[in-house]
């Protein structure tokens, strides 16, 4: 709906975000619209994937010369709009800069992007575009966006996560009675993920085969195609050797010294990671930039299920603690995705105490710990000792199914944390 929003727009909307999320999907429905609810002549209607390598050989410049051809007419005798789609443009060189000289032209067209690699979408972008297009960040189905899907009968509210407590209260009386029902499902997104595909397989092999797949697409596709990676193998090894981190510290010596590799190229990868929307690692929070810089990051995955694909394992209870709280960190970066890059943290206190994910609500920092499957209680040190520290007024601990405040610190069940907006 947002992105309907745009479609009589002049400014270029880009949708960004990892493989099989959806963003290809997404322009099919607004073309379906065009056709169907607006009644766009389809000769207006052009769309070209350059995930097709013999596209990718073909220059913008020549597509566009082509275009007065398709639609028997020049581009700058257009009286009606030309709706333009380019999926996955962000494999061509210098794409934005080309884009630019069509759109400053004035012409009557829209234009709509992809890309499934961070760094190069924003990269060609640059500042070419600035000004002239709109970034959405597509993620992975959320835990509210698959229980509206599957349980038609819950009735779910937009409550924010910086609403006062007592109408979060009140939210929680009226979806309580649904929480096995929620807790049923919840189990299942920890263990499948959010990928669209993986909820229509009823079939957990087949979810785990489609899973693995989704993951050699994106390391060749989005990383080995561009990037000189001498040893292809390597790569994918420290992805799998990876899941075993999953919401923990690293250290890049010790996987460099694993996989025989340099320290330099251990970081390396891990940004190929995050530029293919693989992992996040979250960095310390503090006030000091260089305690930032120098302190050990914490890795998380954008999708449980690709992570767990990868796992080669049956999961544990104490896996399903681990995916809870990679879940919070997904959730809370969600909440953020308008940012583009949010920047994500945890908190080390002098004594060791943690706080297990750190965001940003109004500007101010917000602490969130999980204890899923503890016995909760809000006088939690890591948290209690965070909003001292830098004086915050509120904080957030996860729990598997207690409810209940004191102060200014809220218990959630998981479930509950996840449908807020």
């Amino acid at each position: 709906s947002e992105i309907e929003k745009e479609i009589n727009d002049q400014k270029i909307t880009a949708l960004m975000g990892p493989r099989r999320a959806g963003k290809t999907t997404l322009l099919y429905q607004i073309i379906h619209q065009l056709l169907s609810v607006r009644k766009v002549h389809p000769r207006y209607v052009i769309f070209v994937s350059f995930d097709n390598p013999k596209l990718r050989r073909l220059d913008l410049d020549t597509i566009f010369s082509d275009i007065p051809e398709m639609i028997e007419q020049p581009l700058d005798s257009l009286k009606t709009k030309l709706y333009v789609f380019f999926d996955e443009i962000h494999k061509l060189p210098d794409w934005g800069n080309k884009i630019k000289y069509w759109y400053d032209l004035g012409y009557q067209i829209k234009f709509f992007v992809t890309g499934s690699s961070s760094i190069r979408l924003l990269k060609g972008s640059g500042e070419s575009l600035t000004g002239r297009i709109g970034f959405h960040f597509i993620m992975p189905l959320s835990f509210r966006e698959i229980v509206a899907y599957q349980h038609k009968d819950i009735p779910l509210e937009k409550i924010s996560i910086q609403d006062q407590s007592e109408r979060i209260r009140k939210y929680y009386a009226r979806i309580s009675p649904f929480s096995k029902s929620l807790q049923i499902t919840l189990n299942a997104y920890l263990e499948k993920g959010g990928f669209p595909q993986i909820w229509t397989l009823s079939d957990k092999d087949k979810q785990t085969e489609e899973l693995q797949a989704y993951k050699i697409l994106t390391l060749n596709r989005d990383i080995l195609e561009f990037k000189d990676i001498r040893e292809p193998r390597i790569l994918s090894d420290f992805f799998d050797l990876l899941t075993d981190f999953m919401a923990q510290r690293i250290n890049y010596a010790q996987f460099a010294g694993i996989l025989k590799i340099k320290l330099d190229t251990v970081k390396q990868y891990l940004s190929y990671f995050e530029e293919a929307y693989l992992t996040y690692t979250a960095s310390v929070y503090s006030l000091s930039k260089i305690v930032n810089t120098r302190k050990e990051k914490k890795l998380f995955f954008f999708d449980s299920g690709l992570r767990n694909a990868s796992l080669f394992r049956d999961l544990s209870p104490e896996q399903f603690r681990t995916l809870a709280e990679n879940a919070v960190f997904v959730h809370a970066f969600s909440l953020r995705r308008k940012e583009l890059f949010p920047k994500m943290f945890y908190w080390l206190g002098k004594d060791k105490e943690e706080v297990d994910v750190v965001t940003f609500v109004r500007n101010k920092p917000l602490p969130i710990e999980v204890k899923y499957g503890d016995s909760p209680t809000t006088k939690h040190r890591g948290i209690c000792n965070f909003m001292e520290t830098f004086q915050v007024k509120n904080g957030i601990i996860v729990t598997k199914d207690y409810f209940g405040t004191e102060k200014n610190v809220t218990c959630l069940p998981l479930w509950l944390f996840l449908l807020l907006d």
